[in-house]
Order: C-alpha cells, then sequence, then structure tokens
C-alpha cells in the first residue's frame, strides 16, 4: 500500500498515533525522531567532490579529400604550377554512436606561372578559393556515444594536382592527417577518511587518484589588425605570394580572480619584388594578443591549456613598403586544478559489523607523469633529376607525423618521420622568376626513446609532437642538409577500475515493534541508500510508496522533501 493516500500535519507527526480499524499505521512520536535523526553518531565520514575522466579511445589515420578547382574568367592559363596550398577551417565536432564527425572546408591556394605568348614575360599569379573542398568526416571510435566529449584535428600533409588540358582546371587530392578522441567525465562524492568512536575500531583500504579538475572553459574571439613594415634594405612588394602567420602562446599565469592569455605572430611573407626576382621576409613578434578574464573562481594554483585557430588577410600598403594583416584568431581556454585523492575503497567495523558502505565502480585515468623531451633529427636530401638545382633557398618546412609507439618498461619509444617542404629559386634560364616548390614525403625518420618515471606496460601514453627549429646547410645545388629540432610532450596515464566508497552509515539496532510506515523530512545529505539503511526499510519499498520521486525520471531528494519509508 503506498503512503500518497495518508494526510497528515507537520504537528499531527510529531504528537500522535493514527489508528485505523485499532491496528496501528503511522507512528512517529518526538521521542522516535530523536532516536532516529538526532542522535550524535560515532561514524564520522569526510565527503570529497572527485572527478572521473576516462579517455575512452583515440585515433590517427590519413584521408584524401578530393576537388576541383577552376580559375577566374579573367585568369590566364596555366604553365606549371609552383605550389597548392590547403588550409582546413573546422566547423563543428561532434561524438556519434562509435564514431567522431567533423565538418569543415579545406581552403584551397595556388601560385602558377601562366601562359604567356613569346617574348613576353610571365608574373606569377596567386589565386585562393576559399572553401573550395567541404568535408563531411568521420573516424571509428569503438565505444563513442553522443552525450561524450570529442576531440579532434585535421592537418593537411600535401596537395596532389593534375592540371586538365584546357590549362584552366585542376584536379586535387588533398592529404590529410586526422586526429581523434573520445573522452568521459563526471563528478561524484567520494568517502576519503572515516573515524569512529572508541571502542570501536575502523578497518580500511584506500587509492591515491591523481587527477585533473576542469574548473572552467574560456571560449574567445579576437580581431588584431597590425602594419608589418619592410626592413629599409628589402625591396618594396610589388605582389604577395604566400603569408604564413604561426601565433605563439607562452605558458598562461593565473592570479586570484584573474588570468590574461598572451601571444605574438610570427609571419612570414613571400613576395614579388618591384623590378623582378622573389624575396623572403619573417617578421617575429607582431600583432600582440592579448584576452583577460575575470572570475573569483581562478587562483594561482590552476592550470591553463589554450588552443588557437587563426585564420588571416594580407594586403601590400605605404607603397609597397609595408603590409597590412587581418588576423582572425579564435580559441580555448581550459583551466583545471591537478587534484590528488586518496579515496576508500573498502570500510568496516570488525568488532560489530555495525558499518555499512555502499560503493560504485569507477573508471579514471590517474596522471602517471608528464615530461618534455627535445631533439633533433637531420639527414640529406637529393632533388630529382626532373627537379631544377637550388639557386637560392627562400624556405624550409617541416611536419612532423608520429605513427606508431610503443612501451618498453619504463620508456616510450615513438616512430614517425618528418615531411619536408623546400621553397627556392633556381637556375634555369627558362623564366624571370625561377621559383620552384619540392616536397619530400617522410624525408627525415623519427625513432625516438624517452625514459618516464612511473611508466609501464600496457599505461596510456598520450604525446604532442612541436617543430620548434629547422635550419638547412646547402652542400650543393641538387643536395641539402636538413636540421629539425623537435620537441615532444608526454603525458601518462593509467586507467584504473576500482570499486571506491561513496556512502556509509553506522547501523543502530531495528526497532523490535517498528510502525507500519514513518514519515520524514530529508536533511543534508540525506540520500535514499542511507534512509533505507537507517530505518531499515528497503530503497524499492520506499520508491513505491513515493511514486512522485519515479516520476521526476531522476531520483534526488532536496532538503525539506517529505518522504514516506514503509516497514520492510
Amino acid at each position: 500500500m503506498g503512503c500518497s493516500a495518508i494526510s497528515f500535519s507537520y504537528s499531527t507527526l510529531l504528537g500522535f498515533s493514527i489508528h485505523v480499524f485499532g491496528k496501528v499505521l503511522i507512528r512517529i512520536r518526538e521521542s522516535t525522531i530523536a532516536a532516529k535523526r538526532g542522535k550524535e553518531m560515532s561514524l564520522r565520514v569526510r565527503e570529497e567532490r572527485l572527478y572521473v575522466e576516462n579517455q575512452l579511445g583515440n585515433s590517427v589515420l590519413q584521408a584524401v579529400f578530393q576537388g576541383t578547382v577552376e580559375l577566374p574568367v579573367n585568369a590566364e592559363g596555366i604553365a606549371r604550377v609552383v605550389w597548392v596550398k590547403g588550409h582546413p577551417v573546422i566547423s563543428k565536432i561532434a561524438a556519434g554512436e562509435d564514431q567522431v564527425k567533423l565538418q569543415g572546408a579545406i581552403d584551397i591556394q595556388m601560385v602558377y606561372v601562366p601562359e604567356v605568348l613569346e617574348g613576353d614575360t610571365a608574373e606569377l599569379q596567386r589565386v585562393e578559393w576559399p572553401g573550395a573542398i567541404p568535408f563531411d568526416h568521420y573516424v571509428d571510435i569503438v565505444g563513442a556515444e553522443p552525450y561524450m566529449t570529442a576531440e579532434a584535428s585535421l592537418d593537411v600533409v600535401g596537395c596532389e594536382y593534375e592540371v586538365r588540358p584546357d590549362r584552366r582546371v585542376v584536379d586535387l587530392d588533398v592529404l590529410t592527417l586526422v586526429k581523434a578522441s573520445i573522452k568521459t567525465g563526471q563528478s561524484r562524492n567520494v568517502i576519503t577518511a572515516a573515524a569512529v568512536g572508541a571502542p570501536k575500531k575502523l578497518v580500511t583500504d584506500e587509492l591515491t587518484l591523481n587527477t585533473r579538475i576542469p574548473i572552467l572553459e574560456v571560449p574567445f574571439n579576437k580581431e588584431i589588425t597590425g602594419i608589418v613594415e619592410l626592413p629599409e634594405e628589402a625591396d618594396s612588394i610589388s605582389k604577395i605570394l604566400d603569408v604564413r602567420c604561426e601565433l605563439i602562446v607562452p605558458p598562461v599565469e593565473v592570479a586570484q580572480g584573474k588570468m590574461t592569455i598572451t601571444g605574438t605572430t610570427e609571419v612570414d611573407l613571400i613576395y614579388v619584388a618591384v623590378g623582378g626576382g622573389v624575396r623572403r621576409v619573417v617578421f617575429e613578434n607582431q600583432l600582440p594578443l592579448e584576452v583577460d578574464h575575470h572570475d573569483p573562481i581562478l587562483d594561482q594554483d590552476m592550470g591553463v591549456k589554450v588552443k588557437t585557430s587563426a585564420n588571416w588577410d594580407a594586403f601590400v600598403v605605404n607603397d609597397g613598403r609595408a603590409v597590412r594583416i587581418e588576423l582572425s584568431v579564435s580559441g580555448t581556454a581550459e583551466v583545471n586544478r591537478r587534484q590528488v585523492t586518496r579515496v576508500l575503497t573498502s570500510l568496516s567495523c570488525p568488532t560489530d559489523e555495525s558499518i555499512e558502505t555502499r560503493t560504485e565502480t569507477i573508471n579514471v585515468d590517474s596522471v602517471v607523469n608528464e615530461k618534455a623531451h627535445q631533439t633533433v633529427v637531420q639527414g640529406i636530401l637529393e632533388l630529382l633529376e626532373t627537379d631544377p638545382p637550388i639557386r637560392e633557398l627562400l624556405r624550409a618546412e617541416a611536419r612532423p607525423q608520429i605513427v606508431d609507439y610503443r612501451v618498453e618498461e619504463d620508456k616510450v619509444t615513438l616512430e614517425g618521420a618528418v615531411d619536408i617542404e623546400l621553397i627556392y629559386l633556381a637556375y634555369t634560364d627558362e623564366e624571370l622568376k625561377p621559383l620552384h616548390s619540392v616536397t619530400f614525403p617522410a624525408a627525415l625518420p623519427i625513432q625516438q626513446s624517452i625514459v618516464i618515471g612511473g611508466l609501464e606496460p600496457g599505461m596510456k601514453v598520450n604525446f604532442e609532437t612541436a617543430v620548434k627549429v629547422i635550419k638547412t646547410d646547402l652542400i650543393n645545388r641538387e643536395t641539402i642538409e636538413v636540421f629539425v629540432t623537435l620537441r615532444f610532450d608526454v603525458e601518462v596515464l593509467e586507467e584504473i577500475q576500482a570499486d571506491v566508497v561513496v556512502e556509509a552509515i553506522e547501523m543502530t539496532p531495528p526497532d523490535p515493534d517498528p510502525p507500519s510506515v514513518t514519515y520524514v523530512f530529508v536533511q543534508e545529505k540525506d540520500t535514499l541508500w542511507k534512509l533505507a539503511r537507517q530505518y531499515h526499510s528497503d530503497e524499492t519499498a520506499i520508491l513505491q510508496a513515493n511514486s512522485w520521486l519515479q516520476d521526476e525520471g531522476k531520483i534526488e531528494l532536496r532538503p525539506g522533501d517529505k518522504i514516506c519509508i514503509p516497514r520492510k
């Protein structure tokens, strides 16, 4: 029989019994309340909020996106392509059923030598196709669900092309490297310490977890415009061929109630000079970025991970002596705090078995160690017979790709390769501006072993690879030696599955003549499990007697709620 059919007042509960057909149906007196709700128990526990995060899986794969671009109507036909570059813009990342979905488009930029009549001078041309190749791609990760947190990136590692016979249409195969990961995270209360009054004694087991608590996620967008001026000795600009902007963000310092994200941009410019010739100029510490965020929750013990993406446009100004850069930066600052928590995995009182506990199984990635490692990879590159010899090297770019790793004892070995792209002026009499580009896929092998304390086989290893410096030495016109300084940031996680104590109660002897039902008003920290144990009832019976709890869909007791507890 449910309890909702009984009507009563608060004073009735405190002072009277209600009799139906001579049988006591409800019996709650003031002395009973004191015994059940106000008695000082000797068990004392400390509860803490634990954030549990688990990286469900990740995947790295190569994907090829195909498309076609056509020259503008007024553009001259293509005699020779110098380069084709792709810049991805991701508009959406979302988790799905066993997959991570990415949507966006790849902007295409091409520099080429146009077809001209014999005797005329061919001027290098630059063409852009924003959003030329849209993509709606997915990466398989078994176990992914739509409610989980997805992270993904897509990098262009190469562009293959074929110019059609009309010399105006280009078919493209854009090679990309797609990385995706899925993780889950939730907070829950756990018991981290317990004590009991003499003469009782407690026996406990505990587990130490090293986790990060997400505090804030601060999105930001910033429009930055700046003028970069050429050095006095540099030739004036006739036409921009390529601009590369790299935003450099140093570690963020957090103060009480405030954090400031700062950064500067390195601008790498290749252009056609007035009067002929192709030049390259690099501008450092340009276009300063500053984003302030105020929140009382911030303090100096927190860490910040900043993720940014940037798009830009460049315009020649001041009669070719400067370039105006319009930089659009979007990003997210993820604020977290390191948490070292000792949680109880068991709690008992062997002398009288008066302590009852409830446990839950958690799956959590506990941070074992982090390490930054820097190394130099080098190699000698040879031009193909079809490539003209090098007269002047303008730019060298490096793109590292880690394709596998293995763990042996306390070290991880990363394996992959570095792609190298060279942009240079060639020895040739065929053109006035003999600009060429050549790519060496997997030019420099990577096999780097890093010793990390605490690492064991079976642990998860996350890593990020960045190019810090690239240097070149031109041995001869066909041979070049390349030195690439790489930085590896490695994080080791141990996936722990454990039953942890989330609730504990000291039991009192049952009433020899319990009432048929008991009404209580919910107090702070009361749960269905605690009330069922405290009144020697059953959780299922309490739910059946209080159907409104189930109607709300989520069983959550609030202080002041009126609960009917039937006799077991």
